[in-house]
C-alpha cells in the first residue's frame, strides 16, 4: 500500500514515500468553507508575487486573502498592475506600520473564515495546505492541524514530501509536546487554527514584540485545543529564510523571547494547565539556551555575557541536561554549566560549520 520513488533533486538523492491509502482517502473539499489568509506586508515586494501565486495555486479555492500592508513598497500598485484583486479572493487594508503584531491583530478583526492561517510576505504554502487541513479538521472535528516546514520553498512547491497516513487526533496534551520537540520542523503559518476558538479567548498578537510573538501566539492557541489535533508531517509551509529579515538580524531584542516564553508559563499556570511543568522545565530552558546560541553564532560576545547577568540563564540551561532528548542540546547545556566562556566558543564553531 506504499510506493517508494528514488530521485534525485538539486543533486541530492532522496527517496519519498507515497501512501497509496491516503492518495485514495483525501478528497477535494466542496468550496462551501471559507479560510482566511492574513498576510502582514512591510518591504517584501520582491516576495510577494510568489507568495500570492502559491494561494492562487491553492486547489481549494474558497479563500479570503487579507494583507494588512505598513510598507513604503508600492504594493497596490503591484496588485493592480497585476490584477490580483481579479485572480484572488483579495482585501487590501492599508494602515500605519506598527509591527508585524500589529497587523496580524488587524487581520483577525477582519477575518470572516470559519478557520484562520497566517502566511508571511516571503513564504509559501504547497498547493493542497488548505484543501488536505480543511478535510482532516472538518472530518475529525479536532481544534488544530500542525503541518511541517522545509526552508526548499522549490520542493514545497513541487510537492516533494513523504505523504503521510497518520489520522490519529493526538490529545491537546501530546499535541503540545509533539509542537514543543519538534519546534525545528513547524512553522507557526504551518498551523490550520479555528478562529472560534481565537475569538473565544480573545487571543491576539502580543504588541511591542519583535520576537517570539508568533510562538507564544501558537502555544496559546494549542493549549485551548480541548478536541486535540493532528500532525501532518507532510513539508506543506514553505519558509524562505531571508538573510534581512528580523529573525535573521543579531539584535539584543532577540531577548523578547524569553518575554513571550515567561508570559506563555504564566498563563498556561493561570489556567492550572498540566503541561505547566514540562514546559517550564524543556521549554523555558530551551528558549535560553536558543538566545545564547543565537548571540555566540552572532558573534556578540557584548550581549552573552549581559545575557547571562541580567537573565537567569545558567539555572534555567541546566535543566536541559536532564529534560533535553537531543544530545547536542544535552551536551551543550553539560559545557555551559562548566564555563559559560567554553559554550560561547563551541556553540560558535559548532553552528558555523552548519
Amino acid at each position: 500500500d506504499k510506493i517508494c520513488i528514488d530521485s534525485v533533486h538539486e543533486g541530492k538523492k532522496e527517496l519519498y514515500v507515497i501512501d497509496l491509502k491516503e492518495l485514495v482517502h483525501e478528497k477535494q473539499m466542496d468550496n462551501d468553507i471559507l479560510v482566511s489568509i492574513i498576510i502582514p506586508f512591510y518591504n517584501a515586494l520582491e516576495t510577494i508575487d510568489r507568495t500570492l501565486k502559491s494561494i492562487e495555486n491553492q486547489k481549494y479555492k474558497n479563500v479570503e486573502v487579507i494583507i494588512i500592508d505598513g510598507s513604503k513598497d508600492n504594493l497596490l500598485e503591484f496588485l493592480e498592475k497585476n490584477n490580483y484583486k481579479e485572480r484572488i479572493n483579495l482585501a487590501y487594508i492599508r494602515k500605519e506600520n506598527g509591527g508585524v503584531s500589529s497587523a496580524r491583530n488587524l487581520g483577525i478583526e477582519n477575518a470572516k473564515g470559519k478557520y484562520i492561517c497566517f502566511l508571511d510576505a516571503d513564504d509559501i504554502y504547497h498547493e493542497n495546505f488548505i484543501n488536505k487541513c480543511l478535510y482532516k479538521i472538518e472530518e475529525t472535528n479536532c481544534d488544530a492541524i500542525i503541518t511541517h516546514q522545509d526552508r526548499n520553498l522549490e520542493k514545497v512547491e513541487k510537492g516533494l514530501f513523504e505523504v503521510t497516513s497518520d489520522n490519529r487526533v493526538l490529545s491537546k496534551e501530546d499535541l503540545m509536546e509533539y509542537f514543543m520537540y519538534n519546534k525545528e520542523n513547524i512553522h507557526f503559518g504551518g498551523i490550520f487554527y479555528k478562529k472560534e476558538i481565537i475569538d473565544s479567548i480573545n487571543l491576539h498578537f502580543e504588541l511591542n514584540t519583535k520576537y517570539g510573538e508568533d510562538l507564544e501566539f501558537a502555544w496559546k492557541y494549542l493549549s485551548n485545543c480541548a478536541h486535540g489535533g493532528i500532525v501532518l508531517k507532510d513539508k506543506m509551509y514553505g519558509y524562505y529564510n531571508n538573510p534581512n529579515s528580523a529573525i535573521n538580524t543579531i539584535r539584543w531584542e532577540k531577548t523578547d523571547l524569553i518575554q513571550a516564553m515567561n508570559r506563555t508559563k504564566e498563563y498556561l499556570a493561570t489556567k492550572n494547565d498540566v503541561f505547566t511543568e514540562k514546559f517550564e522545565n524543556y521549554m523555558l530552558p530551551r528558549t535560553y539556551w536558543t538566545v545564547s546560541k543565537t548571540f555566540a553564532v552572532g558573534g556578540r560576545k557584548d550581549y552573552y555575557q549581559k545575557f547571562i547577568k541580567e537573565y537567569p540563564v545558567k539555572e534555567n540551561i541546566r535543566k536541559l541536561v536532564k529534560s533535553s532528548k537531543n544530545k547536542l542540546l544535552k551536551y551543550s547545556s553539560a559545557i555551559f554549566n562548566i564555563s559559560t566562556l567554553l559554550f560561547y566558543y563551541a556553540v560558535k564553531m559548532v553552528y558555523k560549520k552548519r
